[in-house]
């Protein structure tokens, strides 16, 4: 579903409103996909002045752009790294935006994707200082113990 950006800076403001009445907002997630917007917010970019007072107030705006709207990419990862920046927030509470940031970067595992190499987040190496681990040998017989410990059947076999 698109979004007018008139529509997008009215959510970006409310936000900067409530952080300035005192709510304890620490991001904002703005998930844009659909292929639409492929370059970061520039110069030119009506939505850039808000996003730079949120991050005057402390708040990442978390913008995911670029994917095709699918249900991967981006638009689906974009929320898990604003739940991420948020418990680290609360972790390191003095902590600047670009030095979380920072965190984040240096403490995910670097996956490579064609010739792009980025940090995969890993929220728990950032918090506890640890280094991530390397991928387990036989992830498949990981995933098997997971399933058997949990309580409730996995999704596959649910019913609506």
């Amino acid at each position: 579903m698109l979004s007018f950006t008139s529509a997008q800076l009215s959510g970006l403001e409310k936000v900067l409103e409530l952080k300035e009445s005192g709510l304890p907002l620490v991001a904002a997630n703005l998930s844009l996909g659909s292929g639409r917007y492929t370059a970061d917010c520039g110069e030119s970019d009506p939505r850039g002045p808000v996003i730079d007072d949120l991050l005057a107030e402390g708040v990442a705006a978390v913008i995911a752009a670029g994917n095709d709207g699918g249900l991967n990419g981006t638009a689906m990862a974009a929320p898990h790294v604003t739940g991420a920046f948020a418990a680290l927030r609360q972790k390191f509470p003095a902590k600047s935006v670009a030095e979380l940031l920072t965190l984040m970067k240096s403490t995910g595992r670097p996956i490579t994707n064609g010739s792009a190499v980025t940090p995969r987040l890993q929220p728990d190496a950032a918090a506890l200082g640890s280094t991530p681990e390397p991928d387990p040998e036989n992830p498949q017989e990981l995933v098997a113990q997971v399933l058997t410990r949990r309580r409730r059947p996995p999704r596959s076999s649910w019913r609506c």
